[in-house]
């Protein structure tokens, strides 16, 4: 009769605290990316720029909504009002509208521009200023402050918001770390490709999307975690029809 070694009993209240000690530790880096991200949208609507036009500068002047105005170079170079002996000259206009800083780009001409300049003034109002431009700002809003502003390269787009080029770094990290937690553990609600598509295609909706209801900070988890209600393919249509969407609503605003 043969004799078997008795297996050791698996301690479950060790296992137990394992998976425990795992998932914090997968909470904690979640709720760093998702810190880390929230931090970076507040820098880019702080210092980021989106496009404006005259016509709504001067809309906001007439209204009392603007209270200074940036006069700045759009080539780098130190701002000066347009010399006597000049005809022409690109003037970007900055200003703050809510919470998001907008600039137009304007032709400024001199008072004896010639017919030439004198007829695009008339066909592009909203793009051509003669004369002072501090004049025609105050005239449309008599407490604004004319300032000159200091250039700012913007070599990131993101969401319609131009920013600082080591925004891109930091967003491209903060992608990266996201990416890599989708690949962990399974994620809640959705399958890996599924939140991976949204977070890819859409992330101003996917990114925060994944963060609630994802599992990587165990908020709002579901009864039963191992049921996927989105998979992949279905995922990446609906991310293709909210991106068309938000572009639209981008674009109007």
């Amino acid at each position: 009769m043969a004799i078997t070694e008795a297996q050791p009993a698996v301690d479950v209240t060790d296992r137990a605290a394992a998976i425990a000690r795992a998932t914090q530790r997968i909470r904690i880096v979640g709720w760093s990316l998702a810190l880390g991200w929230l931090c970076s949208l507040v820098v880019m609507v702080s210092v980021g720029e989106r496009p404006g036009s005259y016509a709504e500068l001067s809309r906001d002047l007439r209204a009392g909504q603007v209270s200074e105005v940036e006069l700045v170079d759009p080539f780098g170079r130190t701002w000066a009002p347009l010399p006597d002996d000049a005809v022409f000259q690109e003037v970007t206009l900055r200003w703050r509208d809510g919470l998001f800083l907008r600039t137009a780009t304007v032709s400024n001409i001199s008072l004896k521009p010639g017919r030439a300049w004198l007829d695009r003034a008339r066909r592009e109002p909203e793009r051509v200023i003669v004369g002072s431009i501090e004049d025609h700002l105050t005239a449309l809003g008599p407490d604004v402050r004319v300032v000159p502003g200091e250039f700012r390269s913007s070599p990131y787009t993101a969401q319609g918001f131009a920013g600082p080029g080591w925004l891109l770094g930091l967003h491209l990290c903060l992608l990266l770390g996201t990416l890599m937690m989708i690949a962990g553990p399974r994620p809640w609600r959705a399958t890996r490709w599924a939140w991976a598509w949204l977070v890819l295609l859409v992330p101003l909706l996917g990114i925060p999307a994944y963060f609630l209801f994802g599992g990587p900070t165990g908020l709002f988890r579901p009864k039963d975690p191992r049921r996927v209600g989105l998979t992949g393919g279905a995922a990446f249509g609906l991310a293709l029809l909210v991106g068309v969407a938000l572009s639209a609503v981008f674009a109007a605003t």
